[in-house]
């Protein structure tokens, strides 16, 4: 997996529906550990089977160190805002600048064709920030099969610090050609802004979205600019 270290500009502003029409990809009860060896330039991977609240029900987890003389660590903990609600938490030490992955295709399997649209009622992928020092950018890869595709990066917000977890929205319009109703896999590749930041993310999920007029010019401006990476066989 190949961790997306730039981020092009679009941000997710939106409203959201009901959250009766979400579909959890993730959320962090099950839990794993990943660090990455002191560095600079180094990776560490862990798969892990969880008990049935992931899609998929594995998964992979990479931390990446891109400079400075610590690790990177990726893990599960209860929440800095939470109390007992577990989060997957990013941690770089002093000097150090990095990023992780979160990746569900079933152990290399695939997913086995899972409707991300749930029956059509979401629209977009959703990151629950929990906790957020200096903010960072995450791109998502889907494939349906025939292929990956990347959207642009879309920013995280910062001091997020308090109070309650903000959600950010990534529109299935963001990835061109891709058949929602079969994904086979989804990676999420988060990049931190600047060494010693720290992340931590709530939930990974699919909802239906209203994007505002602003995030829509946005999202095409992106898409016109930089387009999606796209890597269809």
């Amino acid at each position: 997996m190949r961790l997306i270290t730039t981020m092009f500009a679009a941000i997710a502003l939106a409203v959201f529906a009901s959250p009766a029409s979400a579909l959890l990809i993730d959320n962090f009860t099950d839990a794993s550990s990943v660090s990455s060896p002191v560095g600079p330039v180094s990776t560490a991977t862990a798969d892990i089977i969880p008990l049935g609240s992931i899609v998929g029900g594995v998964r992979d987890s990479t931390a990446l160190n891109l400079s400075g003389t610590g690790s990177v660590d990726v893990f599960t903990a209860p929440g800095t805002l939470l109390g007992p609600t577990m989060v997957m938490a990013y941690a770089a030490g002093p000097g150090v600048f990095g990023g992780f992955s979160l990746g569900y295709d079933g152990a290399g399997s695939g997913l086995g064709g899972v409707d991300f649209t749930d029956g059509g009622l979401s629209n977009s992928f959703v990151v629950g920030v929990n906790f957020s020092d200096f903010g960072g950018g995450v791109a998502i890869t889907v494939d349906d099969g025939g292929g990956p595709v990347t959207s642009p990066g879309f920013p995280l917000p910062g001091l997020i610090t308090g109070g309650a977890p903000v959600p950010v929205a990534i529109p299935f319009a963001a990835f061109p050609g891709i058949d929602f109703t079969t994904v086979e896999s989804v990676l999420f590749e988060f990049a931190a802004p600047v060494p010693a930041t720290d992340i931590e993310i709530l939930f990974l999920e699919t909802d239906f979205v209203i994007p505002e007029p602003a995030t829509a010019s946005l999202l095409v401006l992106a898409m016109g600019s930089v387009a999606c990476v796209r890597r269809r066989r």
